[in-house]
């Protein structure tokens, strides 16, 4: 139980240092996007790239 209890306080601990951020909100930040085709295949890729344009 002991081991549980130290593996989970590992794991917050983590995801906590994840939730913090270094660089300020207004700086643009750097997305990308891969799909499997081309994104004017009139499905997901176009979906996708528009939703990516959109941010």
């Amino acid at each position: 139980m002991n081991l549980f209890k130290w593996f989970f306080m590992l794991i917050f601990a983590v995801w906590l240092a994840g939730c913090s951020s270094i660089s300020s909100i207004n700086e643009p930040q750097a997305v990308g996007l891969l799909v499997p085709g081309t994104i004017d295949d009139q499905v997901w890729g176009e979906k996708g790239y528009k939703g990516l344009l959109s941010i």
